[in-house]
């Protein structure tokens, strides 16, 4: 098949769980022997990357990482373009990145990859906020502009794609009030990249000086108050005096990063937090497998956050924040431990649990790894999304299902 992809950002202009899927999605469906095109928005070095199969990715001269008027009017030429030279067979929308290809006709399927809803961006962003500023551009700037691409192209696009894929299962109910056919295709992890490892495990640990035999959370993502880093160090810094052999290790970066650095470096306990800054995504393995323990406090509500089927396949106790699609990859109790969001009383109560249990905490560990190379492999979950869309009935394997016909418009 002739496949286009369209993505408002990918992993080269920088990491993130949304640029991972789409990446994956994309890698995955070369090495199924598709030909893949994907229009992207503007990167200051590159304007397009070859690939297999003779595949390519198009960097339009439109601002970077951004819905945009130039984005949907550019993105639509250059795809009429392209569907001229060859007509495409299907269209992959990661999250709005297709709306102006509904104008588009004849057009080929257009199937919308939803990673949450629109309006769940009001509270996040509000999450964001600690200064008047904040809030102001929150109430005159966000809150718009949130409403205006909820009735402007979410909506048109979940009514009138031929399918929703959905990534977690905690908002597939919402999306068919809008969509009459949701496939639930979950966020997932390419399980022999991202695998218990000692060798990385001592050699990320010598290079940020953590002891060999030392315990060592992880926290990875986008550094900011949304995230709940901040959480995670309150935490942590309820837990030094007990456990003298514990660190932690901040992967990543982003705007609370110089904020919480400085918090940091004035407490006792500031050299045990060790931080790495920005990685490229082909880095998060190791930095993964030198972990026991992996941190998603976040507060933001999203789908099934990617970087936690990650560290489940990199064999760690994940304790996550009981928020958006979270559920759906962690059964408390049974391969991770769920606690209330913002509450770091609770994620230092649950960890200490572990670290006093250290054989529950390999537990947990091992059944993690276990439900990410069953569920959560990104291979299998391509290959069923592509039988569902080719056959357009419901899936009954273990990570995609079409769901019940929507209601149509709410």
């Amino acid at each position: 098949m002739r496949i286009c992809l369209l993505a408002k950002s990918t992993l080269d202009h920088g990491i993130g769980g949304m640029e991972t899927h789409f990446d994956a999605l994309h890698e995955n469906l070369i090495a199924m022997g598709h030909q893949v095109m994907v229009l992207t928005t503007g990167h200051p070095s590159l304007k397009t990357k070859p690939y297999a199969n003779g595949s390519m990715t198009f960097f339009l001269e439109v601002p970077a990482r951004r819905y945009s008027t130039r984005w949907w009017k550019r993105s639509l030429e250059v795809f009429s373009n392209l569907n001229a030279e060859k007509p495409f067979d299907l269209v992959f929308s990661q999250s709005l990145s297709a709306g102006a290809l509904l104008e588009f006709q004849p057009r080929p399927p257009i199937y919308m990859v939803a990673y949450g809803l629109t309006r769940w961006h009001i509270k996040s962003e509000f999450r964001q906020c600690n200064r008047l500023s904040d809030y102001l551009k929150w109430l005159m700037i966000k809150i718009p502009e949130i409403i205006f691409y909820t009735v402007r192209y979410e909506r048109p696009l979940l009514k009138n794609s031929e399918g929703v894929l959905c990534t977690g299962d905690s908002f597939r109910e919402d999306l068919a009030r809008y969509s009459r056919n949701v496939i639930v295709s979950y966020n997932g992890a390419d399980c022999d990249k991202f695998r218990p490892d000692p060798g990385a495990r001592e050699r990320v640990r010598q290079s940020l000086g953590i002891p060999s035999g030392a315990i060592v959370i992880v926290m990875a993502g986008v550094v900011s108050l949304q995230k709940g880093m901040d959480v995670g160090l309150k935490a942590f810094s309820m837990l030094e005096n007990g456990y003298r052999d514990l660190y932690l290790a901040m992967v990543g970066e982003g705007p609370a990063l110089e904020g919480l650095r400085r918090t940091v470096s004035g407490q006792k306990w500031g050299d045990r937090v060790k931080w790495t800054g920005g990685i490229i995504h082909e880095d998060m393995p190791r930095y993964l497998a030198a972990g026991d323990i992996f941190w998603h406090p976040s507060l933001r509500m999203e789908g099934m956050p990617l970087v936690i089927v990650e560290a489940m396949a990199s064999g760690l106790a994940v304790v996550a924040t009981d928020i958006g699609g979270t559920a759906g990859a962690i059964e408390s109790g049974k391969n991770g431990i769920l606690v209330s969001p913002g509450e770091p009383g609770e994620l230092e109560r649950a960890t200490r649990e572990l670290l006093d249990q250290p054989d529950r905490m390999r537990d947990l560990a091992r059944s993690a790894r276990e439900k990410a190379t069953t569920q959560f492999d990104y291979r299998g979950i391509v290959e069923r999304l592509m039988m569902d869309i080719r056959t357009n009935r419901p899936s009954r394997g273990s990570s995609a299902q079409s769901s019940q016909p929507g209601r149509g418009l709410a």
